[in-house]
C-alpha cells in the first residue's frame, strides 16, 4: 500500500469515527433527531416510562418522557436582543425535569444546564457549532423530587459546558 492510499484510508477512518461519534453522542439530541428517537421508542417500548430517580441520566426521548412535557420555568436569552430561550421541562409520566435551550436567531452556539441542587453531577450540554434558528439542545433528566433549575446561554463563540448563566428559580415537584 503506497503512502497516498494510506493517507486516504486514514482520512476515511477518521471521518467515519467522527460521524459515528456524532450519531451516538450522549452530549445532545437536537429536535430533528429527538422525533426520530421518540418514534423508534414508541415502537420498542410502548407505554413504559422511567420514574423519578430511575430517569436520572437518560434523555427524555429514550423513555418517551418527551411525549407529555410542560414548561415550568423559562427565561429569554438577551444579548442584547432575544436570541433564544431556555426552559425547565417537566414530564408528569416520568416525574422528571430536564433543561432545553432553543435558538431563535441563527449562527449562535447554545448551551443548556440542569443545575441539580443536592446532586452531582449537574447535566449540561452545548452545541459544537453555531446552529440555525429553531434548533435546540437539551440535557439528561433528573428526578423531580430533587430541586432543579435551568441555566442556558447563547454566544457567537463556544458556550462552556456546563454553563451557569441566566439561571432560573429552583423547582421541586
Amino acid at each position: 500500500m503506497n503512502k497516498r492510499m494510506q493517507s486516504n484510508l486514514i482520512k476515511v477512518c477518521i471521518t467515519l469515527i467522527f460521524l459515528l461519534g456524532m450519531l451516538f453522542s450522549p452530549l445532545s439530541v437536537h429536535k430533528d433527531l429527538a422525533g426520530t428517537v421518540s418514534a423508534m421508542n414508541s415502537i420498542s417500548r410502548p407505554n413504559i416510562y422511567c420514574s423519578e430517580s430511575g430517569c436520572n441520566g437518560y434523555y427524555p426521548a429514550y423513555w418517551g418522557c418527551d411525549s407529555d412535557p410542560i414548561t415550568v420555568s423559562s427565561r429569554y436569552i438577551l444579548i442584547p436582543s432575544n436570541v433564544g430561550i431556555h426552559e425547565l421541562r417537566y414530564s408528569n409520566n416520568c416525574s422528571s425535569f430536564w433543561s432545553r435551550t432553543t435558538l431563535t436567531l441563527s449562527s449562535y452556539y447554545i448551551g443548556a444546564t440542569l443545575d441539580r441542587k443536592d446532586l452531582t453531577p449537574d447535566y449540561g450540554t452545548s452545541s459544537g457549532a453555531p446552529l440555525s434558528a429553531g434548533l435546540s439542545v437539551h440535557t439528561l433528566m433528573s428526578s423531580s423530587k430533587q430541586s432543579c433549575r435551568t441555566c442556558g446561554n447563547a454566544s457567537l463563540s463556544p458556550v462552556p459546558n456546563p454553563t451557569y448563566v441566566n439561571c432560573g428559580v429552583w423547582f421541586t415537584q
